[in-house]
């Protein structure tokens, strides 16, 4: 009976044929999941909480913070799976040839936006958007508020158009790559 119980390294053994994972099934799914869930956050929280009139009360920056930092994890994990799966693709196929090169680069920015949003952009945000002084409530928006809420619909719009174009590389060149290395 014991003699029939896997090892251990037969537990964790990965088959190293190119067939073994289908990554650019798991680029795409990564890259659909953060695309709509930032547009849902872009265009459907945040403007429900504006109408609500959520953002003028004085909790908000908390509950912001919060709301914000959850997603912004998310959007790491995202990242980081769609460059590793862009990397394993290019092992698989033997080198770098120019879409994967770009590939390589676009999911990098990727990553890079997201790590200003998760390090930079949020918790500066949410500092800015706190009331510290309990006799003297905040009024209007914060000096440099504007500025960073520009910040991020700039990196917002740069991050959906670099994952538009990777999904569309994807598409083109990565599907094709698979089923031919399959």
């Amino acid at each position: 009976m014991l003699n029939r119980l896997p090892n251990f390294q037969d537990l964790f053994h990965i088959p190293h044929d190119r067939a073994s994972l289908p990554w650019s099934k798991i680029i795409t799914l990564c890259l659909a999941f953060w695309v709509g869930g930032s547009l849902v956050l872009d265009f459907v929280v945040m403007p429900s909480l504006m109408e609500a009139g959520m953002m003028a009360s004085p909790n908000f920056a908390a509950a912001g913070f919060t709301t914000f930092e959850r997603f912004n994890h998310l959007e790491l994990l995202a990242a980081a799976a769609t460059l590793t799966g862009i990397l394993a693709i290019s092992k698989h196929n033997h080198g770098f040839g120019t879409v994967t090169r770009r590939a390589t680069v676009l999911a990098c920015i990727l990553l890079g936006i997201t790590v200003i949003y998760t390090y930079i952009l949020t918790p500066q945000m949410s500092a800015l958007g706190l009331e510290l002084s309990l006799f003297e409530p905040l009024v209007g928006s914060p000096t440099g508020m504007e500025a960073m809420h520009i910040s991020y619909w700039g990196l917002e719009t740069i991050k959906l158009a670099v994952a538009g174009w990777l999904l569309h590389l994807c598409d083109q060149r990565f599907v094709r790559s698979d089923s031919i290395a399959s």
